[in-house]
């Protein structure tokens, strides 16, 4: 399976699963947070017509424009979990010396 970098990378908002996972996982493990809090808990994201099941079909993207992926989906877990851990262990080495920092749990 292949990737879309243009809708999932490390620079996706914080509030899509994608997103939510590596980086509580990589919080979890520098001891930022105890727990992965998934769901629609916060109103300001509820979505009633959300559908359940989305599957992408990226052939008439590449039929069309000629597009192909540059990564695979292995890779952009990968490059994404890498991102969130480094970010993850910044905060310790911030708070080490002094400073106030937040870590967001959206």
């Amino acid at each position: 399976m292949t990737a879309n970098r243009c809708i999932e990378s490390p620079r996706r908002g914080e509030t899509f699963v994608t997103r939510k996972i590596p980086r509580g996982l990589a919080n979890i493990s520098q001891g930022l947070e105890s727990c992965l809090y998934m769901g629609n808990i916060d109103p300001r994201y509820f979505r009633p017509t959300k559908v359940e099941t989305r599957l992408g079909d990226p052939s008439k993207a590449k039929q069309k424009l000629g597009w192909v992926p540059e990564i695979t989906l292995d890779q952009m877990i990968e490059e994404m979990a890498a991102t969130d851990l480094a970010e993850a262990k910044k905060h310790p080495l911030l708070k080490k010396h002094g400073y106030e920092v937040s870590v967001s749990v959206e």
